[in-house]
């Protein structure tokens, strides 16, 4: 199914660059206006009717926009769920013993101490 949904969106993406670029330009544009040619409907777009390319290439974006969405569902699954780089780096890591001396510079957790207590607590008497 995945290779299915790739070839179909490989396909639909052709296809969708070559109606984009059949299409001819709107023609002058801003430019036109700027030295008194067009008036307010090149402005606002004064387009009239769709045309094929126009419609097409709305249908190829559609389709797009579906096949991406296809290819992200079925290519997710539940036992890989994807990595930052930080956790990579965690999972190669070998943890450190709990009775390892402390590296200097490196701060420790609060509940452990780096050093060894020599002395004992004592009650005065």
């Amino acid at each position: 199914m995945d290779i299915f949904l790739v070839v179909v969106h490989v396909i639909i993406c052709v296809s969708l660059i070559l109606s984009i670029l059949l299409q001819a330009g709107k023609g002058g544009g801003l430019a036109g206006t700027a030295f008194g040619g067009g008036g307010a409907g090149a402005v606002l777009g004064n387009t009239g009717a769709a045309t094929f390319l126009t419609k097409v290439t709305t249908y190829l974006a559609a389709a797009f926009f579906v096949t991406c969405i296809g290819i992200w569902y079925t290519g997710r699954t539940a036992d890989s769920l994807p990595q930052t780089a930080a956790e990579r780096l965690l999972d190669q890591q070998t943890p450190v013993p709990l009775g390892a001396p402390a590296l200097p510079g490196i701060p420790q957790p609060l509940g452990e101490s780096s050093t060894t207590e020599t002395g004992s607590a004592t009650t005065p008497e």
